[in-house]
């Protein structure tokens, strides 16, 4: 189990084109199966993870939850693949996340190919369009993430 977790967070693989081009609309419907009332894609940043992660993924989500309202005009949001309940709840309340967090309960998000790999962070950017996919943790920058998404 430990092998597993440190290779999913120390695998570098680049995101290819087919995960950029994934429709707003697909999204929408994924957001609204795992329970987002009204999704809002438009300027938001999505941390996508297990509530397994890696003590780096769980420092750059402690990062993005301490820096939330640092960020103007920016949602940002946490996606949890973890099928009990009470797990996720003790992952948010042992790394005091007070973002907006949603569990996907049976990995939907990995069904339906929106992502390349957890952990993983994306930015959609005013049109609802993703424009950045970054691996979180061990091989993941923060600033050069906020970087990227200054620009668009």
């Amino acid at each position: 189990m430990v092998l597993f977790i440190l290779w999913q967070c120390g695998t570098p693989k680049k995101p290819n084109e087919e995960f950029l081009n994934r429709s707003p609309k697909i999204w929408t419907t994924y957001l609204h199966e795992i329970g987002v009332k009204d999704p809002d894609l438009s300027n938001h940043v999505f941390l996508i993870s297990y509530a397994t992660a890696c003590l780096p993924c769980l420092k750059e989500v402690v990062w993005w939850n301490k820096n939330s309202t640092k960020k103007d005009n920016l949602g940002i949001s946490i996606i949890i693949i973890e099928k009990y309940n009470s797990t996720f709840k003790r992952f948010l309340a042992s790394n005091d996340i007070g973002i907006p967090a949603y569990r996907d309960s049976v990995g939907l998000i990995l069904k339906y190919q929106l992502i390349p790999y957890p952990p993983v962070k994306l930015f959609f950017d005013e049109k609802n369009n993703i424009k950045v996919i970054a691996r979180m943790g061990t091989n993941g920058n923060i600033a050069a993430f906020v970087e990227k998404i200054k620009d668009k």
